[in-house]
């Protein structure tokens, strides 16, 4: 059987079209035992990161002889600020290595209950940049004025809570992702 299309002739009889095939994962530049080791681990740090600093927060949060902060100054949006930073900047890292590990993996991923923990992750995930955007933006928008102490803390609690408690869900799925 012959292909044609369109203006293009006809193949001649006995040669097909084979699907491009990838090149084995040992042929990839980036495929070596040592960069996939850098990777997962920049992974881990970056997820620990971003859950062990909502986690400290929260915590300070809640209960202030923890650490001395006056809430009347800006000793407390500081802090939020800085993990801002540093969670976005793991969150960055987080979704680069995470796209790295499924690359790696791309030809074989399996379907079924792994597919389905794979959804719920990446749904978990979307949730928490969305909910991380909101409290983002609402740090900026206290560290310019707004809402007073009690509000601010009061509220960035439970962001944070949010945000760890998710973070939490998204490392369990992991795990059942990675281990079964």
């Amino acid at each position: 059987m012959s292909l044609h299309v369109g203006l293009l002739p006809a193949l001649p009889p006995g040669l097909a079209l084979a699907p491009l095939a990838s090149p084995p994962p040992s042929a990839l530049p980036l495929a070596s035992p040592t960069v996939s080791l850098l990777v997962r681990w920049l992974h881990v740090v970056a997820a620990t990161v971003a859950l062990g600093g909502a986690v400290l927060l929260w915590g300070v949060l809640r209960d202030s002889s923890v650490v001395d902060l006056d809430f009347d100054t800006d000793s407390t949006l500081t802090l939020a600020t800085a993990y801002e930073w540093l969670f976005w900047v793991a969150l960055g890292a987080l979704v680069m290595t995470g796209v790295g590990n499924l690359g790696t993996y791309a030809p074989a991923i399996p379907g079924g209950s792994w597919a389905a923990a794979m959804t719920w992750k990446l749904a978990a995930v979307f949730l928490v940049l969305v909910g991380s955007a909101v409290r983002t933006l609402l740090v900026v928008r206290w560290r310019d004025g707004g809402a007073s102490a009690p509000d601010r803390r009061r509220v960035l609690r439970v962001g944070y809570a949010a945000t760890a408690l998710a973070l939490a869900g998204v490392v369990a799925l992991a795990e059942v992702l990675a281990h079964g």
